[in-house]
C-alpha cells in the first residue's frame, strides 16, 4: 500500500519532467537565438535524465513508470515564444530608432551643404543637426517631415515678424533649434493627427 502511494507521486513526477523535456525541445526548435536554444535543449536533457531516474526508482518499487502525453509542452512554449517575440520587437526598437536618427541628422546636413554650397555660408549650426537626430531616433523617421515642416514654417512666420514689425535685420541670424524642439513637441503629441490633417487635405 505504501509504495503504491510512492509508485503514483513518482509516476506524476515522471509526467511532469517527461512534458518539460518535450517542452523545452518543441521551444527550442522554433529560436532563432542561438544562445537561448541551446540552453532550452540543456533544460530538456536535464528533464529527460530525471525522468529516468525517477523511472527507474518506480521499477524499483515494482510499479509501471508513466508514458506522458504532449500537454505539458504549450506550458514551455507559449513562454519561449513571448521571450523571443520580446527580443525580435526590442531589436526592431533600436533598428528604427538608429534609422531616424541617421536620417534626422542628414537631413539637416544636406541642407546645410547645399546652403553654403551655393552661398558659401553657413546657414545653421551642428546643434541642429544632432537635435533632429534625436527626435528621430525618439519620434522615428516618419514623423521627420512633420517635424521639419513645422519647424520651418513657424520659424518663417516669426522671422518675417521679427523683420517687418521688430526691425530686425534681414542679416541676422534666428536660431533655428527652439523652433525644430517646438515642432517635436507637437508632433509627439499629435503627429499622427497631422499626418491624417494633411493628406485629408491635399489628397481628397
Amino acid at each position: 500500500m505504501q509504495n503504491d502511494k510512492a509508485i503514483s507521486i513518482l509516476n506524476s513526477l515522471i509526467e511532469t519532467c517527461k512534458d518539460g523535456e518535450r517542452g523545452f525541445k518543441t521551444a527550442a526548435e522554433g529560436l532563432t537565438s542561438s544562445d537561448l536554444k541551446a540552453k532550452f535543449l540543456q533544460y530538456s536533457r536535464q528533464r529527460a535524465q530525471m525522468s529516468a531516474e525517477l523511472q527507474a526508482e518506480v521499477r524499483t518499487l515494482g510499479g509501471d513508470p508513466e508514458r506522458s502525453d504532449l500537454a505539458g509542452r504549450i506550458q514551455v512554449v507559449a513562454p519561449a515564444q513571448r521571450l523571443e517575440d520580446g527580443r525580435r520587437s526590442r531589436a526592431l526598437r533600436i533598428q528604427a530608432a538608429f534609422v531616424g536618427a541617421a536620417a534626422g541628422y542628414l537631413a539637416l546636413w544636406s541642407v546645410y551643404q547645399l546652403f553654403k554650397l551655393v552661398t558659401g555660408k553657413e546657414g545653421m549650426g551642428y546643434g541642429d543637426f544632432k537635435l533632429l537626430a534625436a527626435l528621430g531616433a525618439w519620434l522615428g523617421w516618419q514623423l521627420l517631415p512633420v517635424v521639419i515642416l513645422l519647424s520651418a514654417v513657424v520659424g518663417s512666420v516669426v522671422g518675417i515678424a521679427l523683420i517687418a514689425f521688430g526691425g530686425r535685420s534681414r542679416q541676422a541670424a534666428i536660431p533655428f533649434g527652439p523652433y525644430l524642439a517646438g515642432a517635436g513637441f507637437i508632433a509627439l503629441l499629435w503627429g499622427d493627427r497631422v499626418v491624417q490633417l494633411y493628406h485629408a487635405w491635399f489628397f481628397r
